[in-house]
């Protein structure tokens, strides 16, 4: 758990690499694992409570997929969302329709034939490294985050460097603000 602290000394947001601490801490969360998705390819998904837009240099952008592909595969149910960064720099982005304090979500596959770096950032000013390539191939990671004080409606996943390389994304957790 890696926190930032507020001006005045409390904790405000906290990122976990741990699915089970983070729900503990992230309290009563939804979860899309993209299984109401037709399979098939896309730069942008709707789902209920959030879209997600996919930019890359590459056409298609991203995929909804039902079967492994190449280390990559589902973490719950059988059907995940695949992003292609494989021409370079490449971003995911969740736009949720209410405020939300609580994001997280599987990582599948990342980095196993790039250098780069994947970053998140949301629209209240929180910024993380996920994770530094080259990583290993068919390696699941988790990475959430909980702002105790501010709302955000926006989650932005960005990809450097990440040159030949695709990952998936799978059970995305959230939690409304309350």
């Amino acid at each position: 758990v890696v926190s930032d602290v507020c001006s005045d000394g409390d904790i405000a947001t906290k990122y976990f690499t741990g699915e089970g601490t983070y729900l503990t801490v992230g309290g009563t969360v939804s979860m899309e694992s993209f299984e109401g998705l037709a399979p098939g390819n896309g730069n942008s998904f709707t789902l209920p409570g959030f879209g997600v837009q996919i930019q890359s240099n590459a056409n298609p952008a991203g995929r909804i997929r039902n079967t492994p592909n190449s280390g990559r595969y589902a973490t719950d149910g059988q059907q995940y969302l695949e992003v292609n960064s494989n021409y370079g720099a490449s971003t995911l982005t969740f736009n949720f329709g209410s405020p939300i304090n609580s994001f997280g979500m599987d990582i599948v596959d990342w980095g196993d034939y790039s250098t780069g770096t994947l970053t998140f950032m949301n629209n209240q000013g929180d910024a993380f490294t996920v994770a530094v390539a080259p990583g290993g191939d068919n390696v699941k990671q988790f990475f959430g985050v909980v702002n105790s004080a501010l709302q955000f409606t926006t989650v932005k996943f960005t990809a450097t460097n990440n040159q030949g390389d695709y990952y998936a994304v799978d059970k995305v957790h959230y939690r409304d603000w309350e």
